[in-house]
């Protein structure tokens, strides 16, 4: 479940003006929606009107549109009066619309892997974010068996969890996903906006256009949080109106590319959601934790070639598994049995009272709460749990009144059906803080509990124990730790196994200089999560910060044995180590993991060669990176301290000048900077540079120091009353005793 402030105050503000809508307006979009009337559908049907034959559509390009996080009762095709999406409308008109079309999971990995491979979640194994991919091998999966039957295949996704790396790339001759590769953490870095990943697949487009093609092609938008550009974000009382028409907007710049490429009147196109948006209609803002029906319910847009049959209906209940046979069968690419889904163009067949399993283990994974199931059939929505519900979709399409006890023969019959599908966990596999971290930037939970036995807590009633950790990984996010930490603690408080608490905890712990509770939340977490390689080597680093040295060195090794899959954590403590006096425990370490020349460990490495005064072979390991990574910032910072070390000024002045011309961030390097330029004799440019690594970062006490010296050679004395004044006050004693004895001596002279 994503956690962004931005996406909170939206949908609080939504419910207070009613989301634009009266209580009646509400009640009826939801019942076109849910129910499959379609009175305000003007082409409408009640569908079966035709069917097609297998291979009718042999050659058609294929392109396969997923607008993320999706609600079909958001979209005016659908029976929504506020909404504003006239692109879709205009596809609606020339295609068959799809009323009651279900996802069978919250999430977007495993509904795209259903989506892709016409399998649920309990038969690809995809069953989270986060420690799953799929296993092409092991799958049928739709790009493949289109390459085979000689279509060029070619995909772009919008967000890090659609990564290459997560196995939905296999059989695509062309996959775009290199927002996996922007650096940062900043909020909403692990995806990009529509028209950017747009425009990184025009030119496959218009290489393939005239050929037999198929595109998968997937935007982010709608998903939290809800930052429309202008004007629309300004147009809509809802945030997530406004980037639902955002989504329509690029969606339109596609379909007028496949027009202009002469591709679109020739070519199938289907429109979609992987899951719907909560949007607080059952308490849960966005997505992953609960399975009603504002969750699961998607658009459906099928438009086939010269737009046979458009402007149709179907009303019967559908699914996202039914897209993969959908295609074999329209473009008579194979046999469709043993699959759970059928052609959505075989529309003589009763589908009303097909089951639909969907399910979610997000929130036993993430709080060891309990997972959940759910079966739509024909009116019907069961959701099995701790605390099993039962739905009317037709005369309460808000499921507003559960009918279990009223109805417990529906009921019982359900569950059987959903005790039919494979509920064995297998456990995620580990993943590095990088991907969790990205994953974190786009607002789903990073980390995985330990799995328990016995009865676990009904989400339902925990919701509202997420607002802590939701405050505390915003104030996390923007640096306030100490507020962080009282947010962490209720959080921790009112859930024990928040795992993700525990860890931010933690982390506002550590940064505040509190490594004693630090340590202590760190062992809760590995208490919770399992002894797992990245959670050790935290603890082991606060038991070096206390001083623990050979609790420490423990730490460091059972980590090792372990598995440590962040290797930039490796090289932190490393240099934590050569920090402490510990020259040679640090460069075994890091001459251990640097093996395998990942640049992270390799420059840990070039830092501590330096630091036991081994600058020519520090220098050797940094050009292995600069080779391969020419403006590797932290690379190039490490060289302007070498350099300095060996009294080549010039280099020093320039490695440094490259470090922050790639990364402005870096306040070390602006302090070497700074030191290359006094020594070439350049003192408005060395206090240029220092101001900076100040700016950057109020701690860089040596840069502090080094403005009060040199600011009075160049008449500044104001600055340097301040440099020193804020050096004595912020400065540690215990690791700057001689300078701060200096430092008063000099503000004396200079009247401070």
């Amino acid at each position: 479940m994503p956690l962004h402030r931005t996406r909170r105050q939206a949908v609080t503000h939504g419910r207070r003006q009613g989301d634009g809508l009266s209580e009646s307006g509400i009640r009826r979009a939801l019942f076109l929606a849910a129910a499959g009337l379609t009175a305000l559908l003007a082409m409408a049907s009640c569908g079966g009107q035709g069917s097609t034959r297998s291979g009718e559509w042999s050659g058609a390009p294929v392109v396969l549109i997923s607008i993320d996080t999706l609600r079909s009762d958001r979209l005016p095709a659908y029976g929504y009066g506020v909404g504003r999406t006239p692109v879709i409308d205009a596809l609606r008109a020339d295609s068959i619309l799809f009323e009651r079309a279900y996802s069978h999971a919250p999430l977007t990995l495993p509904s795209h892997a259903s989506i892709l491979t016409g399998l649920l979640p309990d038969r690809h194994g995809v069953r989270d974010n986060l420690g799953y991919s799929l296993a092409p091998s092991e799958t049928p999966i739709l790009q493949r068996v289109l390459k085979n039957g000689g279509y060029a295949t070619g995909a772009a996704v919008s967000a890090f969890v659609l990564r290459k790396e997560a196995g939905l790339s296999d059989g695509f001759d062309f996959y775009e996903d290199a927002v996996s590769a922007r650096e940062g953490l900043a909020q909403g870095v692990a995806s990009r906006r529509g028209e950017e990943t747009l425009a990184a697949t025009r030119e496959w487009l218009g290489s393939v256009a005239d050929e037999t093609f198929f595109l998968f092609f997937h935007l982010y938008e709608p998903h939290a949080p809800y930052e429309a550009p202008e004007p629309l974000a300004s147009q809509f009382e809802l945030a997530y109106d406004a980037e639902v028409a955002a989504a329509d907007r690029v969606v339109g710049d596609l379909l007028d590319e496949l027009k202009r490429l002469g591709a679109y009147d020739r070519a199938i196109v289907l429109l979609l959601s992987d899951h719907g948006e909560g949007l607080g209609d059952h308490g849960e803002p966005e997505h992953g934790i609960l399975l009603h029906r504002e969750i699961l319910q998607v658009p459906m847009l099928v438009k086939l070639p010269g737009q046979a049959r458009a402007g149709e209906s179907y009303a019967d209940p559908v699914q996202l598994v039914d897209i993969y046979p959908t295609l074999l069968e329209a473009l008579g690419l194979g046999a469709t049995e043993g699959l759970p889904g059928s052609s959505l163009l075989n529309q003589g067949r009763d589908r009303t009272n097909d089951p639909i399993y969907s399910e979610t283990f997000y929130p036993r994974l993430h709080f060891g709460w309990s997972d959940l199931a759910s079966l739509v059939q024909g009116r019907y929505h069961f959701i099995e749990g701790p605390k099993p519900e039962l739905y009317d979709l037709i005369a309460d399409p808000g499921e507003k009144r559960n009918l279990v006890s009223e109805n417990r023969r529906v009921a019982s019959e359900m569950r059987r059906s959903i005790q039919g599908h494979d509920r064995e966990l297998r456990p995620p596999q580990e993943v590095n803080a990088e991907t969790r971290r990205k994953l974190e930037s786009l607002g789903y939970l990073g980390s995985a509990v330990r799995d328990q036995e016995g009865p676990l807590p009904n989400p339902v009633d925990r919701l509202a124990t997420l607002e802590d950790l939701w405050d505390a990984q915003q104030f996390q996010l923007q640096g306030k730790y100490d507020d962080a930490v009282a947010a962490s603690r209720r959080a921790v408080a009112a859930n024990p196994r928040m795992l993700d608490a525990w860890e931010v905890l933690a982390n506002g712990l550590e940064n505040t200089g509190r490594h004693e509770e630090a340590l202590t939340a760190y062992r809760e977490a590995i208490e919770i999560a399992g002894p797992k390689g990245d959670l050790v080597l935290s603890a082991a680093r606060m038991s070096l910060a206390l001083g623990r040295i050979g609790e420490g060195l423990e730490g460091i090794r059972s980590a090792e044995e372990l598995g440590v899959l962040d290797i930039r954590e490796l090289g932190r403590v490393g240099l934590q180590l050569a920090e402490l006096g510990r020259i040679e425990d640090a460069l075994g370490l890091l001459e251990r993991t640097a093996t395998d020349r990942a640049p992270e460990t390799t420059v840990a490495l070039a830092r501590v060669l330096s630091e036991a005064g081994r600058q020519q072979e520090a220098l050797t390991r940094l050009d292995e990176v600069l080779a391969l990574e020419p403006a590797h910032a932290k690379a190039l910072e490490t060289a302007g301290l070498v350099y300095l070390r060996l009294g080549e000024w010039s280099r020093a002045q320039a490695a440094s000048q490259r470090a922050v011309d790639s990364d402005p961030g870096l306040a070390d390097a602006w302090n070497n900077l700074g030191a290359a330029y006094h020594f070439l004799g350049r003192p408005n440019d060395a206090i240029a540079s220092w101001r900076q690594a100040v700016e950057k970062d109020p701690g860089q006490y040596e840069a502090l120091f080094n403005l009060g010296v040199k600011a009075p050679e160049v008449g500044n004395l104001e600055l340097a009353r301040w440099a020193l004044r804020t050096f004595i006050e912020t400065a540690p004693g215990e690791l700057h005793a001689e300078d701060l004895g200096a430092a008063r001596a000099m503000l004396r002279e200079l009247g401070g």
